[in-house]
């Protein structure tokens, strides 16, 4: 049987690490247990046990490790926030993202640890019309049910959404991280098979909106060279962020996974139903993940600081992929072919 009193002292020793982390005091801990200094101290030090009623709340306002109340069972808890969702949309996955980012910018000393076949979602807030093109393939090819399905893309009613400020949010929060990446080194060609294919189908309400996201994709790449020549990522207006180590792997064949790696807690997202996704705090799947990454990082190519010429080599061929696209949509004679629907 195990010693229920060490396993009270595992789950506060959780509890108060995320406390720390977060920048809060024990107070908090006495509010939601509704309990005094004196009880808070006898629970913590195990001399007295915790309440069920206690521990539920602990288990409500806490992300404690499933092998403390379960240490030998042999399946992995995960949180699959979308399986329940039924309809998606833009709004709803933008609100999980955006919750999702500042949950782990609550994290001290917090390292991301990123495999992607292309550029990384984040990268596209940078540029709200690419996010709002990126959302609408998603609508279009993976959400279902909403009126969006059967409409063409326009600009004019994107922006009406009004979703440019949790772009910029969530973006602002990734830049702050310290990040280590190895990317597909296709990177941008998904991206620029969607532009042509809904350029192709007639899903454009104005169609030389392509072009306007092939300029946008080429002034991303344009970023992400100084980001990869200087280690460094960059806010809009130039101000450095959080430190980038970037890595290419032409054999990367899966999907975007994320491990997020702090003192106090370690998190792994990844993607399921791109760009659904689910996430665990298991230790050892989040072990064994870290270790994958560290073969593959192995096998991958720095691209970042000193790797001059290698960096310049895959830019440079990254743009022949964009100009390649837009004469393709150029020769498609781009005209308008309707009036965007809500004008």
């Amino acid at each position: 049987m195990r010693d229920v009193a060490a396993v009270q002292q595992e789950i506060f020793r959780h509890v108060l690490s995320q406390l720390k982390a977060t920048g809060q005091n024990r107070e908090v801990l006495m509010h939601i247990l509704g309990i005094g200094r004196t009880a808070l101290h006898a629970r913590i030090s195990g001399k007295k046990g915790l309440q069920l009623n206690e521990l539920l709340l602990l288990l409500e306002h806490f992300e404690l490790p499933r092998e403390l109340l379960y240490p030998k069972s042999p399946t992995l808890a995960i949180d699959f926030p979308f399986l329940n969702h039924g309809v998606r949309t833009g709004a709803s996955f933008l609100e999980d993202l955006l919750h999702q980012v500042q949950r782990v910018a609550q994290l001290q000393d917090a390292h991301l640890y990123y495999l992607s076949p292309e550029i990384p979602i984040f990268y596209y807030f940078r540029y709200p019309e690419l996010s709002y093109f990126k959302l609408f393939v998603y609508q279009r090819a993976i959400w279902s049910g909403s009126g969006q399905k059967s409409q063409a893309f326009s600009l004019q009613c994107a922006k009406a959404q009004a979703w440019t400020d949790t772009f910029q949010q969530i973006h602002e929060q990734y830049l702050a991280l310290d990040s280590t990446e190895i990317w597909d080194s296709d990177w941008v060609k998904s991206t620029l098979g969607q532009l042509l294919y809904y350029a192709q189908s007639g899903d454009f309400a104005q169609p030389r909106e392509a072009l306007t996201l092939c300029d946008q994709l080429e002034g991303l790449l344009n970023d992400l060279i100084q980001a990869a020549a200087n280690g460094r990522k960059y806010h809009r207006d130039g101000r450095p962020a959080g430190q980038l180590r970037l890595f290419y792997n032409n054999l990367l064949r899966t999907n975007n996974t994320l491990l997020i790696d702090s003192p106090s807690q370690r998190l792994l997202f990844v993607t399921y139903d791109d760009p659904n996704y689910f996430s665990t705090q298991d230790p050892q799947l989040w072990q064994y993940t870290r270790h994958s990454f560290e073969r593959l990082q192995k096998r991958s190519l720095p691209i970042t600081t000193h790797s001059e010429r290698d960096r310049l080599r895959l830019f440079k061929h990254s743009h022949q992929h964009i100009q390649s696209t837009r004469q393709q949509l150029l020769r498609l004679n781009l005209q308008p072919n309707h009036t965007p629907q809500g004008t």
